[in-house]
């Protein structure tokens, strides 16, 4: 679509889709949408969102009253069942005369105006029941109003344009108009005869099955016959967990796993635009299907592709990484999707029926081999900001790093083996301090308190490992070297140390707006407690301030629920001391004694 005229053209045909309504789906017509277009850009740039919600219905100006539900113009479900349609053909038969043909082209203009119209259809809430009859119940025969006959046209097969009848016994009993108005609702009435499972499953196979398609996002294959391959191989993409040599996707294959990728998660997205009070409440339909699915070789295949192209990313063996940007580097788009899908698969709650494949495939990881790779990938990203090596610019992340710290939580969680490993071995302390530099660097930034949460679960959840609190107590060396953000003047002593004056920092630096977290900081704390020896003065001291604030008046009657904190903080003093008095050093029991009048209230 290089030309100026034929991209008017094209404007001027979709334009037509919402003047025209009822444009019959058999017209040849419709095939321009899924040929013509050569880029992404050009699908993004023609279908713009006024002419997308022209479709949905959705402008003020025709918007239906709220709580009023209506169906979409009928062009658009012709659209969709067009690309979907379209999508199928080519996965399943050969569609061109020259068999040699790639069908790359086609698929990627499919995949990208079905990214481009599901945020619209989404958004739009008068089209609720509609999408959930036409995603997600059993697909049945369609209609189109006949506009040379003024009257309802017969039944046919959305995906296939197949007319009701047509190629069976009932060939001649294909149903007029009158005949369809008037459906009786028995076994043979088209109206009501279920033709396939519903669209949104379908659609999620097709993609599935791109996946993994020769051709497409797998290196090319050819049968006996030297033609080119329709077969589906769940082959791991990368090297890593569940395969030891890697595909070998070329760059163009990556290129197209990102766009069938972004359409899944574009798919999965409905509940960013519902009400905060009624997602828990709504059943996220393409992710229920999703991770429970039930072919266990589709469910390894994506799972282990997926974390093997996140954890064996690393910038410097690509580029000297001067510019962060996703946009900047091909490979990074691959592996920010794929770590996005991966979550998605992952975080979603098993369902009243079933439960999630995807993560209970990732609790089932025992291997130490794979377990060290996990690790040296989480690491590689993690990092960065912090090594400080010549290959990086100091203090840049990658840009998908918060994702990491959700994925790594996600793994200490479902998969016990995986949290003894890290926790049973040196890799704690890296670890520990890593998510340290996280939470510092976005404690004093508003729209960052997310990734300061995330990094208080993370350690809460390493805590609660009695090793982890043994742990701690290894001499913390090397603190000169890290960011200024993690440094701590003057500072001598062990890893419980460092993580206990990091929490009194957190606490007491941020004005309150961790308040809502101040529970899990002390939570840590109090894990560790019975396991801390020889704590320093420094640190005691740490202690005795948070004690002198939470004990205050105006702390104390601020909420009603603070005197609890308030508790956590005193039995997370005496652990130390019952538990360890004799390892107890005598800074902490110094400090303590100096400080009795704070312990004690007139009365």
């Amino acid at each position: 679509m290089g030309a100026s005229e034929s991209k008017l053209t094209f404007k001027e045909d979709v334009f037509r889709l919402a003047r025209e309504d009822n444009i019959d789906p058999a017209d040849r017509w419709w095939c321009q949408f899924y040929q013509l277009p050569e880029t992404a850009e050009d699908v993004f740039a023609l279908w713009s969102p006024n002419d997308v919600r022209n479709l949905t219905i959705n402008h003020a100006a025709d918007r239906p009253p709220p709580g009023t539900q209506i169906a979409p113009k009928k062009n658009l479900e012709t659209l969709m069942y067009t690309c979907i349609g379209r999508l199928h053909a080519l996965q399943t038969r050969r569609c061109y005369s020259d068999p040699h043909q790639p069908i790359a082209p086609e698929v990627l203009n499919c995949v990208r105006i079905l990214t481009r119209l599901l945020p619209y259809i989404y958004e739009a809430d008068h089209l609720q029941d509609w999408e959930d009859t036409f995603f997600w119940k059993p697909r049945m025969h369609t209609q189109v109003w006949d506009r040379k006959r003024e009257r309802m046209g017969p039944y046919f097969d959305g995906l296939t344009n197949k007319r009701y009848g047509v190629g069976s016994e009932k060939e001649d009993s294909v149903p007029d108009a009158d005949a369809d108005a008037g459906g009786n609702g028995g076994p043979e009435d088209p109206a009501v005869k279920v033709i396939g499972p519903p669209l949104g499953e379908q659609l999620i196979d097709i993609l599935m099955g791109y996946m993994f398609f020769p051709g497409f996002t797998l290196p090319k294959r050819v049968n006996a016959e030297g033609l080119p391959e329709l077969k589906i191989h769940y082959n791991i993409w990368n090297s890593g967990i569940g395969c030891r040599q890697s595909a070998g996707m070329t760059k163009e294959n990556e290129r197209n796993a990102v766009e069938v990728m972004r359409l899944l998660v574009s798919l999965c997205s409905k509940q960013l635009y519902m009400s905060a009070h009624v997602v828990a409440d709504r059943d996220a339909r393409p992710l229920s299907y999703l991770t429970t699915y039930p072919e266990k070789q589709v469910v390894l295949s994506v799972l282990c592709s997926l974390m093997n192209t996140v954890l064996k990313y690393n910038p410097a063996t690509w580029r000297v990484p001067i510019d962060f940007s996703i946009d900047g580097d091909p490979k990074a788009k691959l592996v920010n999707l794929s770590l996005q899908f991966l979550l998605l698969l992952i975080l979603y709650p098993d369902t009243a029926e079933d439960s999630n494949q995807f993560r209970r495939s990732l609790s089932r990881l025992h291997r130490v081999e794979d377990f060290q790779f996990i690790q040296q990938g989480l690491t590689t990203v993690l990092t960065q900001p912090v090594s400080g090596l010549p290959s990086y610019l100091p203090g840049r992340q990658v840009p998908w790093a918060p994702e990491t710290l959700v994925f790594f939580w996600e793994l200490l969680q479902v998969n016990k083996r995986f949290r003894a490993f890290i926790i049973e071995t040196d890799r704690a302390h890296d670890f520990v301090v890593l998510v340290l530099y996280y939470a510092m660097s976005a404690k004093d930034e508003p729209t960052k308190q997310g990734i300061v949460r995330m990094c208080v679960l993370i350690l809460q959840t390493m805590s609660v490992e009695p090793h982890f609190g043994d742990r701690l107590n290894k001499a913390f060396v090397g603190q000169e070297t890290l960011p200024s953000v993690l440094r701590i003047q003057n500072f001598h002593g062990s890893y419980a140390d460092f993580l206990i004056t990091s929490v009194h920092s957190l606490m007491t630096t941020t004005g309150g707006r961790l308040e809502s977290i101040y529970p899990a900081l002390l939570a840590i704390i109090g894990n560790v407690a019975p396991y801390c020896k020889n704590l320093q003065r420094a640190t005691s001291s740490k202690l005795l301030d948070l004690f002198v604030q939470m004990s205050s008046p105006k702390f104390l009657l601020e909420k009603e629920t603070n005197h609890t904190m308030l508790q956590l903080l005193l039995q997370a003093m005496n652990a130390i001391l019952e538990h360890q008095f004799e390892g107890t050093s005598r800074d902490l029991i110094w400090a303590f004694r100096n400080a009795t009048w704070t312990f004690c209230w007139d009365t």
